[in-house]
């Protein structure tokens, strides 16, 4: 008995069809086509062998810092080899600082984006929180490996060509200029102004604030907007 496969489903001969007659020359059915290569190749791809590394270095740099975990615990969450790491990155040191070096420019775009959209600062504001928000409820582990982390690393802004205090800061002195907000020192405004989100996040990775971050993205557009607009910085 011939086994079907998920590609061949026979048509039954409806009863109201009468066969043919037997003089007549039957034609053989051509085979279903098989599904193509190329169909195939379409398909959404898995994480690459890099991208599976990645992955598991932030959910544990994460939770434990890279001093807290190792090579061999790193290549188990992978699920590689120890020495596959390698053929990628020289050290574990390295894996860290590339995958910190992109935190910081993915934060440097999206203040830099907002810096250059048209629009009033509140605009600008309401942007960058909500950029940032979104980045730390759709990617935890890379939004809070950078947030707990990124001051053991020096240089960032040299590798990743800019850092989101730089773009901040860009954005307050033009406003000032403009006399939208009061003067005082906008490298103390911008780090403030960040730090609004920066440091509630950090509070809600310890569990001291529920839901998503973007849940509280009313009160930190007014809680930026009150440091910009304040005088005694």
């Amino acid at each position: 008995m011939a086994t079907k496969t998920k590609y061949f489903n026979p048509k039954k001969t409806p009863a109201t069809v009468k066969p043919k007659a037997a003089t007549a020359p039957v034609q053989a059915k051509s085979a279903p086509a098989k599904p193509s290569k190329g169909k195939s190749a379409k398909a959404k791809s898995g994480p690459t062998t890099k991208e599976k590394i990645e992955r598991a270095a932030l959910t544990l740099f994460a939770a434990s810092g890279v001093d807290g975990v190792s090579t061999k615990e790193l290549a188990a969450t992978a699920g590689v080899s120890e020495g596959v790491i390698y053929r990628y990155y020289k050290s574990k040191t390295e894996l860290a600082r590339s995958l910190m070096v992109a935190g910081h420019k993915r934060l440097a775009d999206l203040v830099r984006a907002a810096e250059q959209a048209p629009g009033r600062l509140s605009e600008k504001v309401a942007a960058i929180v909500t950029g940032y928000c979104a980045f730390a409820d759709e990617d935890r582990d890379a939004f809070y490996y950078y947030v707990l982390h990124f001051h053991a690393f020096k240089d960032l802004a040299a590798d990743a060509g800019d850092s989101p205090m730089l773009a901040a800061k860009d954005i307050i002195e033009t406003a000032q200029a403009r006399g939208e907000i009061p003067g005082g020192d906008p490298a103390v405004k911008a780090a403030m102004a960040l730090g609004c989100v920066t440091q509630t996040a950090t509070a809600k990775l310890y569990g001291q604030i529920p839901g998503a971050l973007g849940d509280h993205a009313p009160a930190f557009k007014a809680a930026v907007m009150a440091v910009l607009l304040s005088s005694a910085a």
